[in-house]
């Protein structure tokens, strides 16, 4: 206050600093180019797969030759109706495979089995160089829902 009613005991006046947005914009610019570069890269490849639908008018398969049915559940992976954990998949599926090389590899997925599941023996499946494989429905969601009423 004594400042206001005695300018010259108030000293040199402040000037009031600006706020440069040019290094801002850098720095953020920045950031933005190292998490760009930091950041892994999906590799978003297709699976090429046949469904049972579209295998059954063109099987490859000979006709005594049984398909090899993985099963994905919340509970685990069953091979052929036997519980398979996921490091001994591949080594159990070329052991089949090598007895009857005709045989496609049939992988059915449980219903509520999440998606990463699935891809993740798909992605066992390729990494261990098996190439033919098909999709195939879970039978009990495939089957139309019966309505009480219209009995």
């Amino acid at each position: 206050m004594a400042a206001a009613k005695y300018p010259e005991f108030a000293g040199p006046r402040r000037r009031r600093m600006a706020i440069a947005l040019t290094p801002l914009i850098d720095v953020v610019f920045i950031l933005l180019v190292f998490f760009m570069l930091v950041s892994t890269y999906l590799d978003w490849r297709s699976i090429e797969m046949t469904t049972d639908a579209a295998a059954l008018g063109s099987s490859a398969a000979s006709p005594e030759s049984e398909p090899l049915l993985i099963t994905v559940a919340l509970s685990g992976l069953r091979l052929n109706g036997n519980p398979v954990s996921e490091d001994d998949l591949a080594s159990e599926v070329h052991a089949l495979l090598a007895h009857d090389p005709a045989a496609i590899v049939s992988v059915r997925p449980i219903k509520d089995v999440p998606l990463q599941a699935l891809v993740s023996v798909l992605d066992i499946l390729r990494s261990a160089g098996i190439e033919r494989f098909r999709l195939s429905e879970d039978l009990d969601r495939a089957k139309p829902a019966t309505d009480p009423s219209s009995r």
